[in-house]
């Protein structure tokens, strides 16, 4: 492994579950602005909603998500690499802890009477967590290690 590809690890894992999350919501806004086989003029005010609306939450998004791997991921990294634990299954279990409890903090600025709320936000933040650290995990230790076969 090569200091490169910790480098693009970190700096590819949190931008994966936001640009997944941003390409579900256009392409849910594309199924709901079709009806009955052709898009209304509503459709395409939804569509275009959706597109900006996933902009913006990119532009919110993305540095919640590079701080939190700042902040957490690179020391679960060094403490992972100290114990010398290199398997994908650790590194899932890791990260969706991380991203679950990250996703928590914003419980201390806000009060919602809801309780559900904080279940959605715990497993939202667990599920982007694990997307972030499957992406860490094939770039740094997946990557490096596979030859280009079938090249001439």
């Amino acid at each position: 492994m090569k200091r490169g590809s910790y480098i693009n690890g970190f700096l590819l894992a949190p931008l994966v579950p936001a640009l997944a999350f941003a390409i579900f919501m256009v392409i849910l806004g594309i199924f709901m602005g079709v009806k009955d086989g052709y898009v209304a003029k509503e459709g395409v005010t939804f569509i275009f909603t959706m597109l900006f609306g996933s902009l913006g939450w990119l532009m919110f998004s993305l540095p919640v998500a590079y701080g939190v791997t700042a902040l957490f991921g690179v020391p679960m990294f060094f403490a992972f690499k100290k114990l010398e634990i290199t398997t994908l299954r650790a590194y899932l279990i890791g990260s969706c802890i991380l991203g679950g409890l990250s996703s928590l903090i914003p419980i201390f600025y806000f009060t919602w009477s809801n309780s559900s709320t904080y279940f959605m936000l715990f497993f939202g933040g667990a599920f982007f967590g694990t997307m972030a650290g499957y992406t860490f995990w094939r770039i740094v230790y997946k990557l490096p290690n596979q030859t280009l076969q079938g090249t001439c």
